[in-house]
């Protein structure tokens, strides 16, 4: 079991926690701020240290009883989805960013478009 604590809320955002593996020495690099804290240590611990079938708990500072708990491989593929059509927030499959996508090249030649399907 992995142990991801959430701290407080960030000055900068309403909704934006701080957050950090329990265990900083085994998971030094799992931390940051995030309006979906557990979700995000996932993708840092799969990304990072390739641990993908452990479970992850998310605990508020302090408290010995998890708010929330998932695979590591599902939370990596997972999202929070607020849809402008309404109808609330909804899981959804994660999509990586993909900075390329949006700069153009330094040689000037066009940057290539961004792989958006219809519906995504």
């Amino acid at each position: 079991m992995i142990r991801i604590e959430r701290g407080d809320e960030t000055e900068k955002r309403r909704g934006v926690f701080e957050y950090h593996a329990a265990d900083r020495v085994r998971w030094p690099r799992v931390c940051g701020e995030s309006d979906q804290p557990l979700l995000d240590a996932c993708r840092q611990l799969k990304s990072l240290y390739g641990v993908t079938a452990q479970a992850v708990h998310l605990f508020n500072r302090g408290s010995q009883v998890a708010d929330i708990t998932c695979s590591v491989e599902v939370g990596a593929a997972t999202t929070v989805s607020d849809p402008e059509k309404g109808g609330g927030p909804r899981l959804a499959r994660y999509r990586e960013f993909r900075l390329a996508a949006l700069v153009a090249p330094i040689d000037g030649a066009a940057a290539p478009a961004p792989a958006i399907t219809p519906g995504d």
